[in-house]
This record gives structure tokens, C-alpha cells and sequence, in this order.
């Protein structure tokens, strides 16, 4: 049984699981899984749910080898399968943050063991009971010629984000200079950050109006019809006119997208303190080889109106209208 022992601690940990981890996917406790790795033997029974949880056949996890090569996509297929619907995230958060440890140690040669036990070490740091949490280095960011990847490992947040470098490089997929001050401009108008934040306080689907908008953010009817008219101008709400024995009202919406969420957070990264993050810099070239928007598909900031005139131009019929 030493080989089933070895393999089941050699797999967990290629699989960047924890005891109790592998515990719960196989509904044991974490004191079993601890028996197993020591020499202990599992149920019998439980051998097919540990071989899936892992992706691999009987055989394989017996130490002999296999006929069948089971394709790494499938076996992340099976893996997220086989993990309860609420814990999906997490465990597919688990296996990216393995994949950017693996890629940081193969890059980094003979240093590459050291590389991935530093990064090891920082996983669930925690930031919460802390004298000061922004001061806990819970991000790790790690770049190279050909991309950049970044990682939240605090206990109370993760994300991890992978970036090839695009053929045209960064700038490419960037807008120009002109545009971004024109959006943080947009931004900075009292109460418009506010706004922003609201449409993402209301339930997936739900239609709201001026005087709803204008009781959350504690602002005037006349403030918030103003402040949606222009986001709806700038292509950030869709308006929904509808009759009323009053009139004729304009009901809002959020559009299907949760962009300003990493928006949000990537500019809290940004207003963090800058020595309080773990790196690994391995790019020897600049990140912006040209000015930002060089060769971008879509260098400004596009309105509603100017979208339409666009699209008129192209379907004088207009039946593409952008609403």
C-alpha cells in the first residue's frame, strides 16, 4: 500500500489541494485523509471517487501505468464536476493559482522548486484581525516577455489573472491618452462613482427608475436623471421609455457586463502600498514598446450617438441602432 499512500500525498499536492480538501470531496474527515498519507488504507469503495477527484484511473493511482492518456483538459473537466456547485470557484481559482506557480518554476530553471514554494508560502495570508490589513502582502504578480500574470492569495479574496502579451504588445488592446482622461474625467463628477456602484447594487435583471436612483445616492430627481442620461449617452445603462398616465417615464437598467468590478479593484491595487506585494520580474523589455492605443481596434471612447451616426453610415436603414 506505500505506493497508493505516496501517490494519493503526491497528487493532492500536484492538484494544489489541501487534506481537507480531499477530505470533503470524498466525504471523509481530514483525519482520514492524514491516516491514508501516513500508510493507512482506504475504504475500498472510496478508490474510484479518489481516482476521479484526481483525474486519473485506478492504475494510475496504484502506481501502474496506463494505457489510456487522459487529456489535461478533461481531467480539469472532471475535477470542477466533481466539486460542489457552491466550492466551483474556489477550486477553479485553486488550479489557476497552480498553473501560475507551475509556469513561474518552469521559467525559472534550476530555481524553480525555490520559486514555487515561495509562492506556496503566501497562500491564505490573512488580512482580516490585523492592526493594518492594507499592509499584508497578499498580492503576487509575475511577468515575462511573453505576458503577465497576477494573483490575490488573502484568505478573504482571490483572483488570479493571466495576460499573454498580445502580437501588437499592450498598447494594442488599449485606448488612446485622450480617451482615458476623458473617462476618469467622467468619473471624478460628484456622485457618477456613486452611480456606477449603484447599478451593480441591484438585482441581475432589475429595472429601476430616476427616483429610485436618486433615494439610494441620496441626491435630487433632477441630479440623477441628469447623471443617467449621461450614462446611457456614454453607453453604460439602457433606457427603457415608457407611458404613464403622468407622462412618459425612463426606466433603467444595468447592461449585461461586470466590467467595473476589476475596474474597481485594479484601481484599489493601484492606491494600495506599492511595496506590499510579492514579485517575480523576469520581462526584459518594456511593457508599452509604443504609446498606448497604437494599433488598437478601438483607440476612443465611442457615445451612443456617435456609435449610430457610425452604424447609419454603414445601414442607412438603421435597423442597427445601437438602444
Amino acid at each position: 500500500m506505500n505506493t497508493l499512500n505516496e501517490n494519493i500525498v503526491r497528487l493532492r499536492k500536484q492538484a494544489g489541494m489541501t487534506q481537507e480538501e480531499l477530505g470533503r470531496r470524498v466525504m471523509v474527515s481530514t483525519q482520514a485523509v492524514s491516516r491514508w498519507e501516513r500508510g493507512g488504507s482506504p475504504d475500498i469503495a472510496l478508490l474510484p471517487a479518489i481516482a476521479q477527484v484526481f483525474g486519473v484511473t485506478l492504475d494510475e493511482l496504484f502506481g501502474r501505468e496506463s494505457e489510456k492518456t487522459v487529456p489535461v483538459e478533461e481531467m480539469l473537466t472532471r475535477d470542477i464536476q466533481s466539486a460542489p456547485e457552491t466550492e466551483r470557484f474556489e477550486r477553479a481559482w485553486r488550479l489557476c493559482w497552480h498553473i501560475m506557480k507551475a509556469v513561474a518554476a518552469a521559467d525559472n530553471g534550476p530555481s524553480g522548486d525555490a520559486y514555487f514554494r515561495f509562492m506556496s508560502g503566501s497562500e491564505d495570508v490573512e488580512r482580516k484581525n490585523v492592526p493594518e490589513p492594507e499592509f499584508v502582502p497578499s498580492v503576487t504578480y509575475f511577468t515575462h516577455d511573453t505576458g503577465v500574470m497576477s494573483a490575490s492569495v488573502a484568505r478573504d479574496f482571490h483572483y488570479l489573472l493571466l495576460m499573454p502579451e498580445p502580437e501588437d504588445g499592450f498598447s494594442s488592446v488599449l485606448k488612446c491618452p485622450e480617451a482615458y482622461r476623458e473617462f476618469f474625467a467622467f468619473l471624478s463628477r460628484p456622485h457618477y462613482v456613486e452611480m456606477l456602484a449603484m447599478l451593480y447594487s441591484q438585482e441581475p435583471e432589475r429595472y429601476f427608475t430616476v427616483s429610485l436612483a436618486a433615494q439610494q445616492l441620496g441626491i435630487s430627481q433632477q441630479e440623477a436623471e441628469e447623471i443617467l442620461s449621461e450614462f446611457y449617452t456614454r453607453r453604460l445603462v439602457q433606457d427603457t421609455p415608457a407611458k404613464s398616465p403622468e407622462g412618459t417615464v425612463h426606466i433603467y437598467r444595468k447592461l449585461d457586463d461586470f466590467s467595473a468590478i476589476p475596474f474597481l479593484y485594479f484601481a484599489a491595487e493601484l492606491m494600495r502600498a506599492q511595496s506590499m506585494f510579492c514579485t517575480i520580474l523576469m520581462r526584459q523589455v518594456p511593457f508599452f514598446a509604443k504609446p498606448i492605443g497604437t494599433d488598437s481596434l478601438s483607440p476612443n471612447w465611442v457615445s451612443r450617438d456617435e456609435m449610430n451616426e457610425r452604424l447609419n453610415l454603414s445601414h442607412p436603414g438603421g435597423c442597427d441602432r445601437v438602444e
